[in-house]
C-alpha cells in the first residue's frame, strides 16, 4: 500500500509544485485585498451617519423627513442584501463588481452634493446602500478563494483590523473635513477614497482567486476553471496558473490528484478483469480517457464509494467530484437550526448595539454644547482604535480554539456597556466606554463571518449566507434606532440605555444557551487544502488503494494475459 503513492507523486508533473512551487496568490493580489478592505467598507455607505447631521444642519430639514430617507434606504437595504450575496456566489470576478458598485456610489455622492434636493437625496442615499450591498461579501469570498479555508480565520482577523484602520481614518477625515470646509466637503472626501478604492479591486488578478471556493463549495474537482457557470470535461492543464483550496496550500496541483485516481482505477479495472475474467480489450479503452474523472467514472461507475465496495470488497471515502455548475437552488445546509440561531442573535445584537454610539454622541453634544459631529466621530476613532487590535487577535487565536467562547466575549461586552452608560455623566466617561464597543465590534465583525462559512462549507452559499447576515444586522441596526431615539424623546437617555442594555441581555442569552460551537476539534484536518507552512495531507490514492494483491502499480499494465477469454477453435481434422 505505501509504494502507491510514491510512485503516483514521482510520476506526476506536479511534483515539483509539491516542494513549495506551485503558484501561490501573488503578492500584488493580496496588498490590493488589504487596500480594498481598508477603503471599501468606509465608501460603500456614503458618508454614513454623517448624512443625517447634513440634512439636519445644513439643509434644515425636519425630522420626518430625515426620518423618511433614512428609512427607505434602509429598507432597500433589507431588501437588497440576500439578492446581493446571491450575485456575488455566481459571478467568477468579484472585485470588478466592486469597482462597479464603488464607481456607482460615488457618481451618486457627486449628485448629492450639487443638487441636494429631498428626491434627489433619498433616491441618491437608496442607489448607494443598494450598490453597497455587494462590497462585504465580495470581500469576504474574495479572502476564502485567496487564502483557502485553513488561513480564513488569520485573513477575516486581518481584515476586521484594516477596515477598522480604514474606518478610523474615514471618520478623522470626514469630521475634519466637515468641520474647517463645510458639510457638502464630506461628499468630495468620500468621493476621493472612491478612487483608490476602484484601483484596488482592479489589481487583484483573478487567477489567484479560487472560484469554487470563494463561493462556499468543496475546492476538490478536477476542474480549476474561473469560470464556475460552464461545467468542463476537459483534462486539467499541465501548468495551471489557478490552483484549487488543495494547490494553494501546499502546492499539490490537480494533476496529482487525476494522476491518483487513475492509478486507483486502474487497480480496479484489474481487480475487475482478473474476478470476472473480461475481455480487457473494452475495459483498456477508458484508460485513454484524458479526464481522470471520466476514467475514474469508466472504474467505478457514477458512485465512486459504492462500485469500489463492489469491486474490491472495501470501503473507499473518497468520491471523485466532477465539475459542476454553481447549485441552483438552496442548499439543505439553510435549514440548519444554529443558522438560524446566529441570525436572530446577530439581530438582537445590533438592535442593542447600532443606537448606542448615536445617543452618546447626542447626549455629549447636549451636556458639552457642541455639535454632534464631533463627538460622533471621536466615538468612532476610539471604537476603531480598539478594534484594530481586537480584530488581528481573534484571527490569531481562532484557528486554535472554539468559536463559541469568543463570540460571547463579544456578546457580554455590549450589556455591560449599556449600564455603565447610566453612571457615566461626563463627556470623557461617556466616550471611554466606546473601548467596549472596540472590543464588540472586533470580535464581532470576524466571529460572525467565519461562523456562517463553518455553517454553509460546501454548500456554494457562502456569499448568500452573508448577504442574509448583513440583512438581519441591518434589520437590527434600523430598528435600534427608532427604538432607542422614541425612547429618549419620551422618558430620556437613561431608560433608552437601559432598554438596549436589556436588549443586549437577550442576545447573549440566546447565543449562549440555545448557539452550539461550529467548529469541530478535527476542523484542521478536514480543511480542504493546507496553507503555505503547513504539512501536505495524505494523498487521494491512498484512502482509494485496495487490499495488498491490488497495491503493485506496475504490474497492472500488462493485461494481455487476460485478453484471450475464449481460446480461437482449432481447424477441423
Amino acid at each position: 500500500m505505501t509504494a502507491v503513492a510514491p510512485a503516483a507523486v514521482a510520476a506526476s508533473p506536479a511534483a515539483p509544485a509539491a516542494a513549495g512551487a506551485a503558484p501561490a496568490p501573488a503578492r500584488r493580489s493580496l496588498r490590493a485585498l488589504d487596500m480594498l478592505a481598508f477603503f471599501a467598507p468606509d465608501i460603500q455607505g456614503g458618508v454614513g451617519p454623517f448624512l443625517v447631521v447634513f440634512m439636519a444642519g445644513t439643509l434644515a430639514w425636519d425630522p420626518q423627513r430625515i426620518g423618511t430617507v433614512m428609512f427607505v434606504s434602509a429598507l432597500v437595504a433589507l431588501i437588497v442584501q440576500a439578492p446581493a450575496g446571491a450575485l456575488i456566489d455566481r459571478v467568477p470576478n468579484k472585485p470588478r463588481w466592486v469597482a462597479a458598485a464603488i464607481t456607482l456610489i460615488a457618481v451618486c455622492l457627486v449628485v448629492m452634493a450639487n443638487w441636494p434636493s429631498y428626491y434627489v437625496i433619498l433616491g441618491g442615499q437608496s442607489i448607494i446602500v443598494a450598490a453597497g450591498t455587494l462590497v462585504a461579501p465580495a470581500i469576504a469570498s474574495t479572502s476564502l478563494g485567496m487564502v483557502g479555508r485553513r488561513g480564513m480565520d488569520a485573513r477575516i482577523g486581518r481584515n476586521a483590523a484594516i477596515t477598522a484602520a480604514g474606518t478610523l481614518v474615514w471618520a478623522f477625515g470626514t469630521g475634519l473635513v466637515g468641520q474647517y470646509y463645510g458639510p457638502h466637503a464630506m461628499f468630495f472626501y468620500a468621493v476621493a477614497m472612491a478612487v483608490p478604492t476602484v484601483v484596488a479591486a482592479m489589481l487583484i488578478r483573478q487567477r489567484d482567486v479560487d472560484v469554487r471556493l470563494a463561493r462556499g463549495a468543496d475546492s476538490d474537482a478536477p476542474s480549476t476553471s474561473s469560470t464556475p457557470l460552464t461545467p468542463s470535461t476537459s483534462s486539467p492543464p499541465a501548468n495551471p496558473t489557478m490552483r484549487s483550496d488543495e494547490q494553494s496550500g501546499n502546492g499539490e496541483s490537480s494533476d496529482g490528484t487525476t494522476l491518483a485516481n487513475a492509478s486507483h482505477a486502474a487497480n480496479a479495472l484489474h481487480a475487475v478483469n482478473a474476478t470476472h475474467a473480461t475481455d480487457t480489450t473494452h475495459a483498456s479503452k477508458p484508460l485513454q480517457a484524458t479526464d481522470a474523472s471520466q476514467v475514474s467514472n469508466a472504474a467505478h461507475g457514477t458512485n465512486t464509494t459504492h462500485d469500489t465496495n463492489t469491486a474490491h470488497g472495501t470501503h473507499a471515502t473518497h468520491t471523485t467530484a466532477a465539475p459542476s455548475a454553481p447549485p441552483a437552488s438552496v442548499s439543505p445546509r439553510w435549514y440548519d437550526h444554529r443558522l438560524v440561531i446566529l441570525l436572530a442573535s446577530a439581530f438582537l445584537f445590533h438592535l442593542a448595539n447600532a443606537a448606542m454610539l448615536t445617543l452618546v454622541a447626542q447626549k455629549v453634544g447636549t451636556q458639552a454644547g457642541t455639535s454632534a459631529t464631533v463627538w460622533l466621530s471621536g466615538g468612532v476613532i476610539i471604537t476603531q482604535l480598539v478594534t484594530i487590535p481586537i480584530g488581528l487577535a481573534v484571527g490569531r487565536y481562532a484557528p486554535r480554539l472554539a468559536r463559541k467562547p469568543i463570540f460571547l466575549v463579544g456578546f457580554a461586552v455590549l450589556p455591560i456597556r449599556g449600564l455603565l452608560y447610566l453612571l457615566a455623566d461626563s463627556p470623557s466617561a461617556l466616550l471611554s466606554l466606546q473601548v467596549l464597543d472596540g472590543i464588540g465590534a472586533g470580535v464581532f465583525g470576524v466571529m460572525l463571518t467565519l461562523m456562517i462559512g463553518d455553517l454553509t462549507r460546501g454548500s456554494g452559499h457562502f456569499s448568500l449566507a452573508l448577504g442574509i447576515g448583513a440583512a438581519c444586522v441591518g434589520l437590527g441596526a434600523a430598528l435600534s434606532n427608532l427604538l432607542a431615539g422614541t425612547i429618549a424623546h419620551l422618558a430620556g437617555y437613561d431608560l433608552a440605555f437601559l432598554v438596549l442594555a436589556g436588549v443586549a441581555a437577550a442576545a447573549l442569552i440566546l447565543f449562549a444557551v440555545g448557539m452550539p460551537e461550529t467548529r469541530h476539534a478535527d476542523a484542521s484536518q478536514n480543511d480542504a487544502g493546507p496553507r503555505p507552512g503547513a504539512t501536505p495531507p495524505q494523498s487521494p490514492a491512498l484512502p482509494l488503494t485496495p487490499s495488498p494483491p491490488l497495491t503493485p502499480a506496475l504490474p497492472l499494465t500488462p493485461t494481455l494475459p487476460l485478453t484471450p477469454v475464449v481460446p480461437p477453435a482449432s481447424p477441423a481434422p
